[in-house]
């Protein structure tokens, strides 16, 4: 076997990069002013959004599995269904809790003065 076949041809460019960058940079800013926000319910949604595009940025682009072949990219979407299945069943499972039983505030009566 000669060692221009054990070489991988295809470099990149470095525009592709820096757009990926710059994309990272804004995601990471918009989850920034995204904790400084009050959006409700709302919010862990849009935090999980961002973090998963970013996720997959990183994984598509500077794991080079943009150009892989289609098993790689198999395994990625397997997993992130599978994190996702995760995700949603932490979710769901602490949104259907059942409300403490337990007095919020104070439980004796404040003597007056």
């Amino acid at each position: 076997m000669e060692s221009s076949e054990l070489s991988y041809e295809h470099h990149p460019s470095l525009v592709r990069y820096v757009i990926v960058w710059l994309a990272l940079l804004v995601l990471t800013t918009l989850t920034w002013r995204l904790a400084y926000g009050d959006h409700g319910t709302a919010g862990l949604v849009i935090g999980m959004l961002i973090a998963t595009t970013k996720a997959t940025l990183v994984a598509l682009f500077f794991m080079h599995l943009w150009d892989q072949s289609g098993v790689n990219r198999l395994v990625f979407v397997v997993a992130l269904v599978y994190a996702g299945i995760l995700m949603g069943l932490t979710v769901t499972d602490v949104a259907t809790r059942f409300t403490p039983a337990v007095a919020r505030g104070p439980t004796l009566p404040v003597p007056k003065r």
